[in-house]
C-alpha cells in the first residue's frame, strides 16, 4: 500500500466530518460523550473523564469502520482473478456516488412508477453499463476512454433519474440506532460511537463507499484494515478536536452552515476523482510520481 492511498482515505475522513448531515449534529454528540449542555451554553473545563469518553466514542465508530475495511478485503481477495473487472465497477459506482453527493441528480419529473419499472430501470442500467464494456470499452484502457465510458454511463443514468425510473434518494437515508442514557458513562459512550458508524453511515455513504472500495482491492486483510484506519483517524480526529474546544465550535457552527453546499460539491469531486483513478488503475501508478514526498507505505 502506498502513501497516496492513505492520504486519500484520511482527507475522506475528515470530509466525512465537515458532511451537511453529520456536522449540525456535533454538538449533540458532543455534549453527550463530555457531559456539557453544550445547547444550553454551559462550560465546563476538559477533565481527564472527558478525554477518555471522546477517545472511546472514536474508537466505537472506528472499530465498525475498520471491520468494513477488513470484510471487503477479505471477500476482494476471492475476486482477485477479476481484480481490474471489480476496478471498473467500483470507479463506475463511486463516480455516480460523487454525481448524487454534488446534487447533480436532484432534478428529476414528478412521477411516481410501480415497483417493477423501478427495478427494470436499475436492472437497465446495469445492463447498459456493462453492454458497453464488454463489447467496445474492455478493448481499451486508456484515461480518456475510461471518461468517454463513464460520462456515457452517467449521462444515461442521469437520463433515467430524470425520468424518475430510478431515483439516488436512498444515499440521502439515514439508519439511526437509538440509544438513550440519563448520563454519559465510558460504555455508554462507546455504545454511542458504535451507534453514530451504524446510524450515519447511508449520510456519509458515498464517501465510505469510497474508501471501502480502494480496501476491497487490497492485497491483504491488513491493509484494508489501515486504510480504513486513517479514514476513522481522518473522521476521528476532528471529533476529538471539536470537543476539546467545544466552545469554539459552537461560534464557528453557524458561520460553517453557509458553506454545507460547497462542502457536497467538494466532497462530490473529490468522489469523481477517486472514481475515474480506480476505473482507470491510475490511482497506484499517481503513487509513482510522488516518492520525493516520502509517501510510500
Amino acid at each position: 500500500m502506498d502513501g497516496l492511498n492513505i492520504l486519500t482515505a484520511f482527507f475522506a475522513g475528515v470530509i466525512s466530518f465537515l458532511s451537511p448531515c453529520v456536522f449540525p449534529l456535533i454538538p449533540s454528540y458532543i455534549a453527550y460523550v463530555g457531559g456539557v449542555s453544550v445547547l444550553s451554553g454551559e462550560r465546563r473545563g476538559v477533565s481527564l473523564s472527558t478525554i477518555i469518553n471522546l477517545l472511546l466514542f472514536i474508537l466505537g465508530f472506528s472499530l465498525v469502520f475498520i471491520a468494513f475495511g477488513a470484510g471487503a478485503t477479505f471477500i476482494g481477495q476471492f475476486m482477485a482473478k477479476n481484480k481490474m473487472l471489480l476496478a471498473k465497477v467500483a470507479g463506475t459506482v463511486i463516480v455516480l456516488f460523487g454525481l448524487s453527493f454534488m446534487g447533480v441528480f436532484n432534478k428529476r419529473m414528478k412521477r411516481e412508477y410501480p415497483l417493477r419499472v423501478k427495478v427494470l430501470g436499475w436492472l437497465s442500467l446495469v445492463a447498459f453499463a456493462v453492454a458497453l464494456y464488454i463489447f467496445f470499452f474492455s478493448r481499451y484502457d486508456s484515461l480518456i476512454m475510461g471518461l468517454i465510458y463513464l460520462t456515457l454511463v452517467s449521462a444515461f443514468a442521469y437520463l433515467l433519474n430524470y425520468l424518475s425510473i430510478i431515483t439516488f434518494e436512498f444515499l440521502n437515508y439515514e439508519a439511526k440506532f437509538q440509544y438513550q442514557a440519563k448520563k454519559s458513562t465510558y460504555m455508554t459512550s462507546f455504545i454511542l460511537g458504535l451507534s453514530f458508524a451504524f446510524g450515519w453511515t447511508p449520510c456519509i455513504g458515498p464517501i465510505l463507499a469510497a474508501i471501502i472500495a480502494m480496501a476491497a482491492v487490497q492485497e491483504t486483510v491488513m491493509q484494508g484494515i489501515i486504510l480504513l484506519a486513517f479514514y476513522s483517524l481522518g473522521l476521528g480526529l476532528p471529533f476529538f478536536i471539536s470537543g476539546i474546544l467545544v466552545d469554539l465550535l459552537l461560534k464557528s457552527l453557524k458561520a460553517i452552515r453557509k458553506y454545507f453546499r460547497l462542502i457536497e460539491i467538494i466532497a462530490g469531486v473529490m468522489l469523481i476523482v477517486i472514481g475515474v483513478l480506480i476505473y482507470t488503475d491510475l490511482l497506484q501508478q499517481l503513487a509513482y510520481l510522488l516518492p520525493d514526498l516520502g509517501l510510500e507505505y
